[in-house]
């Protein structure tokens, strides 16, 4: 085939398929010199960016780490002036002494149940295996899943009165069930029993004053370390009489008497009512 007869064909191609045949004619490496001469191109590296998006995640991720690393040793205090008993987020109390305080930490039932006392106190511990419940003094720790127990920092003493208690000091360790008492000693950890029914607290003798029910209610409640709680439209009558050394059952029963109310003992604790 001549070199006419083949460009005649191709021309009929072209022509079919509507392409110009200039298009053809284009020298191609040619033209690629010509375009990179033209715009001067330069190998170069992608430059590293973040976007807007990306800055912030981290910013904000920077803050909360931040707060809750400072949230993690921040407490809340407490200091009372007189018997007070406090309600914590997980529904567990704690009766204060007058003049004990007692520092609750702000990650409370999210991250821990931590608290701090210096004082005396009695604690109504809420179940919760996940989060055990810690109590820090000066000299030694205490550790709960869930229970009842009294804590006085001065005399270095722990007594239960419901559940298992872990006391701890630097060097010792022990556990304590229901009617056992610690005694912290420099040395030592010291294990006693003692009656769950005569008072815990050696206050002598027991006096209220035109005392609201509801302080008496507190005040028993710490010195006995048994719950005696009070129905709220009684809470506020008035109480004088003074007790010494007899039993909580006994205290309730005569209070019952000269208020005209009732005692009801269910799961382990008193409600005064009605």
């Amino acid at each position: 085939m001549n070199k006419n007869t083949q460009n005649t064909n191709i021309d009929k191609l072209l022509k079919q398929a509507q392409i110009p045949r200039e298009i053809m004619e284009i020298d191609v490496d040619a033209e690629w010199q010509h375009f990179t001469h033209k715009a001067k191109v330069k190998h170069f590296k992608p430059r590293k960016t973040l976007n807007l998006y990306r800055i912030s995640a981290i910013a904000a991720s920077i803050i909360i780490i931040f707060a809750l690393y400072l949230n993690f040793f921040a407490f809340t205090t407490i200091t009372t002036k007189n018997v007070q008993k406090i309600i914590l987020n997980d529904k567990s109390t704690v009766t204060l002494s007058k003049g004990s305080t007692l520092k609750i930490s702000k990650l409370y039932g999210i991250f821990n149940r931590k608290v701090k006392l210096n004082g005396v106190a009695f604690f109504e511990i809420t179940h919760n295996s996940l989060k055990p419940f810690i109590v820090r003094t000066k000299r030694f720790n205490i550790k709960v899943l869930g229970t009842k127990f009294l804590v006085s920092t001065p005399k270095k003493q722990v007594s239960v009165t419901q559940g298992i208690v872990q006391v701890k000091t630097f060097k010792h360790k022990t556990l304590l069930t229901k009617g056992q008492q610690a005694k912290i000693t420099k040395n030592q950890i010291i294990t006693t029993s003692f009656s769950t029914k005569r008072p815990i607290l050696q206050t002598g003798k027991i006096s209220f004053d035109s005392t609201s029910l509801e302080q008496v209610a507190q005040s028993l409640s710490l010195i006995y370390a048994q719950p005696v709680h009070v129905s709220d439209n009684i809470k506020n009558y008035k109480l004088t009489a003074t007790f010494e050394n007899q039993q909580l059952d006994t205290v309730l029963s005569i209070i019952a008497r000269a208020l005209d109310i009732k005692v009801v003992r269910e799961n382990g604790q008193y409600l005064l009512t009605k």
